[in-house]
């Protein structure tokens, strides 16, 4: 779905581990793990208990998933669950704290380099800033008529987005 999900599972586990070194060890793309389902099952006989950790918007759907199946023949954690909210994300916030998805790929559908830049975290260089942003571009199959440059190696921005989306269809919320 390259509006909402324009980059390949292995280019997200690359860059998440750029992102969050301290946690590249176990930061892992398992092709058979596509649902919540495949990950809870996969792990059922080797864990006792499982906190399923997600954003504050998702937290009711993985309670009722827990609720509803933990015990069944899909996935048993014979001492229970817990599902524990990321944290609030406030969208007013600038930097990595009010970043979103949604944003990200707004950032891109306005060939703003220095926005999207913005919502990355400081492990991130220019260089693999700008990476990200074009393979986001790329996905989202946006057109460009110039190689877009680092900002944070303070270089110019020479890009124009040919073509977009309607707002709601990149950035819902």
């Amino acid at each position: 779905e390259p509006k909402k999900n324009p980059i390949d599972p292995d280019m997200k586990v690359s860059y998440m581990k750029k992102m969050f070194p301290d946690y590249e060890d176990v930061i892992i793309n398992e092709p058979d793990m596509r649902t919540i389902f495949d990950v809870l099952a996969a792990n059922t006989g080797d864990y006792d208990f499982v906190n399923v950790v997600a954003g504050p918007d998702r937290i009711r759907e993985f309670e009722k998933i827990l609720a509803d199946y933990n015990g069944s023949e899909y996935f048993n954690f014979k001492d229970g669950d817990k599902t524990i909210p990321s944290g609030p994300r406030d969208d007013s916030a600038s930097g990595v704290e009010g970043s979103s998805a949604s944003k990200q790929r707004k950032a891109v559908a306005d060939d703003d380099l220095e926005k999207f830049t913005r919502g990355l975290p400081d492990e991130i260089d220019g260089g693999d800033a700008a990476a990200l942003f074009n393979a986001v571009r790329q996905g989202m199959k946006l057109k460009k008529k110039a190689a877009i440059k680092s900002v944070k190696d303070e270089t110019k921005i020479d890009t124009k987005v040919t073509e977009g989306y309607n707002l709601w269809e990149i950035a819902p919320r």
